[in-house]
């Protein structure tokens, strides 16, 4: 391909009086007014040379103007300007570009700017094509918002050193545009001279395609395929990117240097480390072991979620690639399986959960495809939401049933009934008296859930039972030592423990024992109510004792029966042996040591029964008089 130079020339109005080569892309750029930056040189009257003022326009390449006074006008300020245009591939030297501002400044000896057969020639001119992707005053383009123009001194430097490839340094981007000026010219603040140094441009080559990804140059923000040489100034900084579909865009930095190999080696691609294969989301197919798809998973990496619809996996270095989805068993990948068209297929989701029925140690477990949410075992239900850590307890429905042992596992089932647990009865003044469940040897119904506390516990039994034991009330720290306080009938110690209970039956024990002095608790056993084996006290028969302590019967002394004596109405027969405290025909029966110490008066001691009649002999707590 072959270049020409183009032409425009402008009289002080800025009117076009002359052209060749003129192209839109470039000639609109000529439309300033020059008088403006050249009213603000100062020249000496010894200067008769041109001012040389250069305009870049980036791949369009630059103007080279030429600036004349108008020596015929009637004012001052008034100038020719002659724009050359020179395209950035034109590969015109540093000589050539000298030799044309040789020729312009012959048409201005002659004062006929509007015509020559020198512009011919110059515009006729043909030149080679650098035969680059980049030519390095491609990279250049003037700052039309700058506020300043850049100035080189022609004292420093030679025309020939300022063109050619020299023409391209990038520090003069940042001004309206540059000026060449002799020494002898003066300028204000809106100029600024450059530095003495010029940095050399360099020819980089494109390298050769690596690992399938090709070269791109980024030029501009804009990536570039670099399929040819390129030309930079010296120490600019460079971004290489390579490309390859379906992967991820490697960026290398690079500097330019004089040297080549530096360059080259500064680019290449490292394998291991630099490529990506790029993965949509779309394009995962994913389904269960039965066929079904599933569309909705998750793509981790490295233990991280990977949310992107497009995402990066490395080729060559270590990436962990895991596949999950509810109710399916996690599964790692590899990065062909991940991009297969074959598919990843998930196992469905084993669940493990261990259980163990209400009070019961034994544990079962059961392992499903599906997840619990309810208890697995009808009739049972979960207390609190089934989980696959810890223990879930199991309780049953019934009120009055209690499944002790149920197991489910390796077809095993086990089903443990709760025992029912009998009691023996014996009479106590004629009261029917339970025989406590751990006095009998027999194991306690774990009635009880695990999770009630002991003080709950403790109700529980004061509540459900009319007969307590002292060993049952010695099993809970909220009734330990109750049975020896109600057996010595220590009011302020029962109260107290009532005060933390504060349950029906203890309450009707306090206030039954404050109806009464402390010297006329009843007590036939030393001050005691039991004797001294008799480990249980049926609490009717305790409180009715009390009450009928409280409240004396007539004071008519009845008289002991004779031999030959009937009684109007016969006591009811005892349900069971008595007790040391039965009466029979209307005697009372003390202890020895009790009959020692104080002899009974036949007649005249009023006969109390201290256990008075309570709701299981049928009697009405009172005792019958007796005629002779």
């Amino acid at each position: 391909m072959e270049h020409k130079l183009g032409i425009i020339v402008k009289n002080s109005t800025v009117k076009t009086i002359f052209e060749r080569n003129a192209e839109q892309s470039w000639s609109k750029a000529t439309g300033n007014d020059m008088a403006t930056p050249m009213n603000k040189l100062t020249f000496s009257s010894n200067d008769t040379e041109p001012a040389i003022y250069i305009k870049f326009l980036g791949r369009e390449g630059y103007l080279l103007a030429l600036v004349f006074a108008n020596s015929g006008a009637t004012r001052s300020g008034s100038y020719f300007t002659v724009w050359v245009h020179v395209p950035a591939a034109c590969n015109i030297s540093n000589e050539e570009t000298v030799e044309v501002i040789k020729q312009i400044k012959e048409v201005a000896k002659t004062g006929n700017f509007a015509s020559s057969p020198i512009y011919d020639e110059i515009a006729g001119k043909t030149y080679p094509d650098k035969g680059v992707l980049l030519p390095a005053v491609s990279t250049i383009c003037s700052d039309p918002n700058a506020s300043k123009y850049g100035v080189r001194r022609l004292s420093n430097f030679t025309l020939k050193e300022l063109f050619g490839n020299n023409i391209a340094q990038h520090e003069y981007a940042k001004y309206k545009g540059i000026f060449l000026l002799n020494k002898s010219v003066g300028f204000g603040n809106d100029f600024e001279e450059l530095g003495a140094e010029l940095k050399e441009v360099r020819t980089l080559q494109a390298p050769k395609t690596q690992e399938g990804f090709k070269p791109y140059i980024v030029v501009a923000r804009e990536d570039m395929p670099f399929t040819k040489a390129v030309e930079f100034l010296d120490g600019a900084d460079l971004c290489i990117k390579w490309k390859k579909e379906g992967y991820k865009s490697i960026s290398k930095k690079a500097k330019v240097t004089d040297k080549e190999e530096d360059f080259q080696n500064s680019i290449k691609i490292d394998a291991k480390e630099d490529i990506y294969k790029e993965v949509h989301c779309d394009n995962i197919k994913v389904y269960g072991s039965d066929g079904n798809s599933i569309a909705n998973f998750e793509v981790w990496l490295n233990r991280l979620p990977e949310d992107r619809k497009t995402f990066y996996v490395p080729t060559c270095g270590e990436c962990q690639i895991t596949i999950k989805a509810d109710e399916y068993e996690d599964k790692d990948v590899t990065l062909k399986e991940l991009t297969s068209d074959k598919g990843i297929k998930l196992e469905k989701k084993l669940h493990h959960y261990r259980f163990a029925l209400e009070g019961s140690n034994v544990e079962f477990s059961i392992t499903t495809q599906r997840r619990l949410t309810k208890s697995p075992i009808k009739g049972y239900s979960a207390d609190g939401d089934i989980s696959e850590h810890g223990i879930n307890r199991l309780s049953y429905g019934g009120i009055w049933q209690k499944v002790k042992y149920f197991g489910i596992g390796l077809g095993t089932c086990l089903l443990a009934v709760g025992l029912y647990v009998g009691w023996n009865v014996f009479v106590m003044d004629r009261e029917p008296k339970f025989v406590d469940k751990q006095e009998a040897g027999q194991t306690a119904t774990q009635d009880e859930d695990d999770t009630l506390t002991d003080t709950q516990k403790a109700l529980n039994y004061l509540q459900n039972n009319d007969t307590w034991h002292k060993d049952s009330l010695d099993r809970f720290d909220a009734t330990h030592g109750l049975f020896d306080e109600l057996n010595e009938f220590k009011i302020d110690k029962i109260k107290d423990k009532n005060d933390t209970l504060n349950n029906d039956k203890l309450a009707k024990i306090v206030e039954a024992l404050e109806q009464i002095p402390a010297d006329s608790r009843p007590g036939t056993h030393d001050g005691k109510y039991n004797a001294k084996d008799d480990k249980q006290i049926n609490i009717n028969n305790y409180i009715n004792s009390i009450n009928n302590t409280a409240t004396p019967q007539s004071q008519t002394t009845p008289s002991v029966p004779q031999q030959n004596d009937v009684p109007t109405q016969a006591p009811a027969p005892d349900p069971a042996p008595a007790s040391p405290r039965s009466h029979s025909k209307g005697q009372t029966i003390r202890p020895a040591s009790a009959q020692d110490k104080k002899p009974a008066k036949k007649n005249t001691k009023k006969a109390t029964d201290k256990s008075g009649a309570g709701k299981n002999d049928g009697t009405d707590g009172k005792r019958g008089s007796i005629k002779k």
